[in-house]
């Protein structure tokens, strides 16, 4: 399933459909290398979180459920102006593969946003009990973005 806003669809009509360039694919590679499970998340982690030391009760009155603990957890910008060819959906499609490779029997949502100067990139995993993080609506989104999911 991909679902875009009509800001992103503009953006992505005018794409070539191009691969990742090999800088935007090791940038995904070490979000990858430092992602871990912790409490039945898929988080990144660069500071080796210990699970006991996560309060979750307070955690999970912030962000309301596991999807809104990992989606705000696993958040990366990308500036724009760094990116020689690229195409957002292979960006969220590159990510997935990477995450289900490491991740089996999960599935995942990706997020890519499009700012002015960077592009954001969140995910989390798909739990039939919360789905996505976002509206199914992503045209009262303001800025260009797409969900994507496998």
């Amino acid at each position: 399933m991909v679902n875009m806003n009509n800001q992103m669809r503009k953006i992505i009509s005018n794409e070539n459909n191009q691969k990742c360039d090999e800088k935007m694919h090791e940038f995904l590679k070490g979000i990858i290398n430092k992602t871990k499970i912790i409490r039945d998340c898929v988080i990144y982690d660069d500071e080796g979180i210990d699970e006991s030391d996560v309060d979750f009760d307070s955690v999970l009155k912030m962000v309301g459920d596991l999807t809104g603990y990992e989606v705000n957890c696993n958040e990366f910008r990308y500036e724009k102006n760094k990116i020689i060819t690229y195409s957002y959906l292979n960006i969220a499609n590159d990510l997935n593969n990477m995450l289900e490779n490491k991740y089996r029997n999960r599935k995942f949502v990706i997020y890519v946003c499009v700012g002015d100067e960077c592009i954001e990139i969140r995910f989390h995993t798909y739990r039939e009990t919360e789905g996505s993080w976002l509206d199914e609506d992503l045209n009262k989104y303001n800025k260009p973005i797409l969900c994507f999911m496998l």
